[in-house]
């Protein structure tokens, strides 16, 4: 994400996410996603192999007039998970289902 990320996803702080293992088979993480679809906007009149290989330089090409926002949308959330790697959690449990243990 960039700065402008923060206008548009209404955030207070950029942060990278990380996850943290602690003691007692405790993992925390701390997850931050943004994504946004970009529209090309150029009128293009030449064959499609000429726009499809003028589409893929103007990749590259810093020329903001030529892209439009069209959607974009941010995940900010905190979670802390406990493991249980014991032989007891190795068998599926079905809450009012005793016939699967």
């Amino acid at each position: 994400m960039d700065k402008q990320s923060l206008v548009d996803g209404q955030l207070e702080e950029l942060q990278m996410s990380q996850v943290r293992f602690k003691d007692g088979n405790k993992v925390e993480m701390d997850l931050h996603f943004g994504c946004s679809v970009w529209l090309y906007e150029e009128e293009i009149k030449m064959p499609e192999m000429q726009q499809f290989m003028g589409f893929v330089l103007d990749l590259y090409d810093n020329d903001p007039t030529k892209w439009t926002k069209w959607r974009s949308f941010y995940i900010s959330m905190n979670t802390e998970v406990d493991l249980d790697f014991s032989e007891d959690a190795k068998k599926v449990k079905i809450p009012g289902e005793e016939w699967m243990s």
